[in-house]
């Protein structure tokens, strides 16, 4: 049971807790502040000699995972990306590979990120790369899970922030780790807020990886109908000029009711206020190229495999002048937008980019990609089967949206005392 507490403090404080008490407000009198020096948990660098491996040491598939930047986001792996290193390889180096019930940090350029390598993660060998390090628990003043839970609260997110130094790459030294102000209740108050914030992760990592599954079954289908070569042969080898043409039309002036856009890697038109931090738009968005639901937008200077997005919203967008528009014919909204996930097409656009520092895709390029054109009346039919999927991935977006305020609204009560559980 979760009730709300009003704790007792202490009217004698040491240093530690004053100042810590300083930055976050007061903590109930049973907790303790400690150092993270003095806490039983030893931080543990990568390897950094002679043998840390260099390009040619990496492959798609091998002996040990050696993780990169894109695989500790916020607070979770993600392992859609990854490069491996041989058991020779693995053999030369002295630090940094993962045990279970270890949590690694992201020390260089991006600050703070944290995943917990659990029983859950299928890869037996992992290290490290230079720009990382791992907590490992050893002591016995804190359960691990409970330590993953702080190490992502507000508190801790701060003092990263607060230790950190460099401006063009920020970096988070060993040195200065070991000063982060840990908060450590009783062993069972650790395990039982643990439980609660991490029960939220598990239905908030199920429902994502529902969503993964549902998108799989949705792209398998689309292979079946329309990628099957023994279909398309009934069907007329056309261009995506034929089903789908460019956009001009550009907003009048700073009023006019149009969300700013943006296409990211994931291969979604996303509003840029929510992806970005900071705003990477003009302050004018006057002669911006108007986007509507089921239009596709992309930069062409800067395309990559999956930045070419498409707007599911009802809703009036924008994009950057640089920004190309391209507005698909009636129902083959859902049609393009799986066809330009196959890997045959996104080798097509690799061979019609130009530029050889950076690819460059023209529209007249984008628009003269071949494609066997199905009937009508099969669009139509993956569409409504589509839009089904679509429904139930929107319901569990839904949930993971609420599930994830109520859990960032419980973690500072909770990490603070204000919240106990029972």
């Amino acid at each position: 049971m979760i009730k709300n507490n009003q704790p007792k403090f202490k009217q004698t404080e040491t240093p530690l807790r004053q100042d810590y008490e300083g930055q976050v407000g007061q903590i109930p009198e049973d907790w303790e502040v400690m150092r993270l020096a003095d806490s039983g948990v030893e931080l543990i660098d990568g390897d950094r000699g002679n043998n840390y491996p260099n390009g040619s040491d990496f492959s798609k598939n091998d002996f040990c995972l050696f993780l990169n930047t894109k695989n500790v986001t916020g607070e979770k792996f993600d392992f859609s990306d990854c490069s491996f290193i041989a058991e020779e390889k693995d053999r030369q180096l002295r630090k940094g590979k993962l045990s279970r019930g270890d949590i690694v940090l992201t020390t260089r350029g991006t600050v703070g990120n944290i995943a917990f390598y659990d029983d859950s993660i299928k890869f037996e060998n992992i290290r490290i790369n230079s720009g990382m390090l791992i907590f490992r628990n050893v002591g016995d003043k804190f359960v691990t899970s409970y330590l993953y839970q702080i190490l992502k609260s507000p508190y801790i997110r701060e003092q990263f922030k607060e230790f950190s130094s460099g401006s063009a790459q920020p970096q988070l030294p060993v040195n200065s780790l070991k000063h982060i102000r840990l908060i450590m209740p009783s062993i069972e108050e650790q395990r039982k807020i643990a439980g609660v914030l991490g029960a939220l992760d598990e239905k908030i990592e199920l429902n994502r990886k529902m969503n993964k599954t549902l998108e799989q079954i949705g792209q398998a289908i689309f292979k079946e109908w329309f990628a099957d070569k023994d279909n398309a042969n009934n069907w007329n080898m056309g261009l995506l000029g034929n089903i789908a043409r460019q956009r001009k039309e550009r907003l009048l002036s700073n009023e006019d009711n149009a969300v700013v856009l943006s296409a990211v890697n994931s291969g979604k038109l996303v509003r840029s206020d929510d992806f970005f931090d900071k705003r990477v738009y003009s302050k004018s968005i006057k002669n911006y190229k108007i986007v509507k639901q089921f239009d596709f937008a992309y930069n062409p200077s800067r395309i990559n495999i999956g930045s070419i997005g498409m707007l599911e919203e009802d809703i009036v967008g924008a994009v950057s002048p640089v920004y190309e528009v391209v507005s698909p014919k009636r129902n083959y909204h859902y049609f393009l937008l799986m066809f330009l996930r196959l890997n045959n097409t996104k080798e097509i656009i690799k061979q019609f980019s130009s530029g050889s520092v950076r690819q460059a895709l023209s529209i007249n390029s984008f628009l003269n990609i071949p494609v066997n054109i199905p009937p009508e009346d099969l669009i139509v039919k993956f569409n409504k089967f589509y839009s089904v999927l679509l429904e139930v991935i929107q319901e569990n977006q839904t949930q993971i949206d609420i599930l994830s305020q109520i859990r960032d609204s419980l973690l500072p009560r909770l990490m603070s005392g204000k919240l106990r559980v029972r």
